[in-house]
């Protein structure tokens, strides 16, 4: 990547960040400076450009992953060219006064409505990293008055650049979060089941998932997910890059890779450990955790020495879960949780077909750090 001078003011914005092309060369620039991360695994310096395709998309060698610049921030999922997300950015932090949608939207040729998104996008950004947006309009102002000049070197716009390259920086850092509603559309798109989930009153996920004929376990494991679980549950989190399966036995990973946490070896977890303490599993490393614990006494027979405390696991995870983390918990009861550290954001009910138990897929997400 070559070395892109920032902006130094709106005409200067124009000639510099003229297409999308140019746009991502400086977001690439300011999100990755030592080199191409992955977003979803955290792997560094371990991925490389997708050349069958024109779009800035580059595939993980250890995830398998494709991704952008646009992952995992503000922009994605957007179809508004990444030039004008910068120029949003810019009149935004260079408006003497509150910038409104239409103004937004006239000014750099698109609809209100995308507009307002944007916006809202930017500020809730902006404020969950604590950005202060304007401050230094009229002196910018000041500078393209005297256009003819064209001092870049001027304390005054080093101050205006150095101003927006923090501002776009530390959007990049924001992480956009699925909503409930967009979760049941990614669900949708991949499974072709549109009736299967819906957003309650309170904002959860909430359905009923019949598994149907197809329920045979696959790897032939004791008590293991019947098929189309995880394809459910992939499908439920495309954001999702770092995956732990707990009591994991022999999991078909080629369905959702991740790494293991079983009491058994024969099974070949990546982790040898206890669900219940963890001592030797960097948790703080996963965003999402899937457990599929033992429901009875006898079904622990097949599993562990003994039955497994849902409440210690709860707690252990609790303990060093980062925020945002969302834990997929199946089993025939709701394990005992602290409020002050999980939220419930869906709860599903489960059946394989006749005959056979009924369970309830829980998901939680870490709401804040414990004290």
């Amino acid at each position: 990547m070559k070395k892109l001078e920032n902006p130094a003011d709106v005409s200067d914005f124009s000639a510099k960040f003229s297409d999308e092309k140019s746009a991502a060369e400086y977001l690439a620039l300011i999100r990755w400076k030592t080199g191409v991360d992955c977003p979803y695994c955290d792997s560094r310096n371990n991925a490389s450009p997708v050349k069958s395709r024109t779009s800035g998309k580059y595939r993980c060698k250890f995830c398998r992953k494709d991704f952008s610049v646009r992952t995992e921030t503000i922009f994605e999922r957007s179809n508004i060219k990444l030039h004008k997300w910068l120029y949003a950015i810019y009149l935004l932090q260079t408006a003497r006064q509150n910038l409104s949608s239409p103004q937004l939207g006239s000014e750099i040729g698109i609809t209100q409505k995308s507009a307002w998104l944007m916006l809202r996008r930017i500020r809730e950004a902006c404020a969950a990293e604590n950005i202060r947006l304007a401050g230094i309009a009229k002196k910018d102002e000041i500078h393209a008055e005297k256009k003819e000049k064209k001092n870049i070197a001027s304390p005054v716009n080093k101050k205006l650049i150095r101003e927006f390259d923090r501002t776009v920086r530390n959007i990049l850092r924001y992480r956009m979060t699925y909503t409930p509603s967009q979760r049941i559309a990614s669900y949708v798109e991949k499974t072709k089941f549109p009736e299967c989930l819906h957003v309650g009153e309170d904002g959860r996920i909430l359905g009923i998932w019949v598994m149907g004929n197809d329920y045979r376990v696959r790897s032939g494991y004791y008590g293991g997910y019947p098929a189309g679980y995880l394809k459910r549950i992939k499908a439920l989190f495309p954001d999702k890059g770092r995956v732990l399966h707990l009591f994991s036995g022999r999991v078909d990973l080629s369905v959702m890779p991740g790494d293991t946490v079983d009491l058994d070896p024969e099974a070949e977890p990546t982790f040898l450990d206890d669900a219940q303490t963890l001592k030797n599993v960097p948790i703080e490393n996963y965003d999402l955790i899937l457990a599929d614990p033992p429901y009875s006494v006898e079904d622990a027979d097949h599993y562990q020495p003994t039955m497994v405390k849902r409440n210690k696991v709860m707690k252990t995870l609790g303990k060093r879960a980062k925020i945002g983390t969302h834990v997929v918990w199946l089993d025939q009861v709701l394990p005992m949780y602290r409020k002050d550290e999980w939220s419930i954001t869906g709860l599903i009910g489960m059946v394989k077909s006749t005959n056979h138990r009924f369970r309830v897929v829980t998901i939680f997400e870490r709401c804040k750090n414990s004290n």
